[in-house]
């Protein structure tokens, strides 16, 4: 990479007015120029990158994350990029059952499953992975915003999916003599 400096000296050269040996007062000034160029074009590189989603690395992802209320520092920065994507490109077509569970992926909660109860405006969102307390509360919160105002949203947590205890083929006999507690069960031990 070509330096402020030498980029100055080049084109200052062909003039034959200025001395830039060095330890002369041109040389100095120039330098001075020259150091605080380098540093504006690094700042602004800096800058530049931070301003897209797919090149931010700190500040620019961090910004993104604190509008949507929650710094997702427990994931990779490539996840972190993916989620917040996901959360930049919903449209007015995204209230649907595919656009919820692309809303649950840009919360960073993709095992989960929606209940709708028509008759009684309510939904159970069960989520099957486990979260913080703090984590928990922000994407129940989140979850509420999302969802239509008049419907009453319940979250449940943690617990293997039915479909993967069903998957196991076992007769009831056959679990029962697991002899395993409700804890067990719920986390599938």
């Amino acid at each position: 990479m070509v330096t402020a400096f030498r980029s100055l000296s080049k084109k200052l050269a062909p003039l034959n007015i200025y001395d830039m040996s060095e330890g002369t007062n041109i040389f100095a000034e120039i330098s001075a120029y020259a150091y605080a160029i380098d540093k504006h074009r690094q700042n602004t590189q800096v800058v530049l990158r931070e301003c897209f989603i797919s090149t931010a690395e700190s500040y620019g992802i961090e910004t993104r994350e604190k509008v949507f209320g929650n710094l997702r520092e427990d994931y990779t920065l490539s996840q972190r990029r993916e989620m917040l994507k996901l959360r930049r490109g919903f449209g007015d077509s995204d209230f649907t059952l595919a656009g919820f569970d692309k809303f649950m992926n840009s919360l960073g909660a993709g095992s989960c499953s929606l209940q709708e109860m028509y008759r009684t405006y309510e939904a159970a969102v069960t989520m099957f992975n486990t979260f913080s307390d703090t984590d928990a509360q922000w994407i129940e919160n989140q979850i509420e915003k999302f969802l239509p105002a008049h419907i009453i949203v319940y979250v449940y947590y943690g617990g293997p999916a039915f479909s993967e205890i069903d998957a196991e083929n076992l007769t009831y006999s056959e679990f029962d003599t697991n002899d395993k507690t409700w804890i067990q069960i719920e986390n599938n031990q």
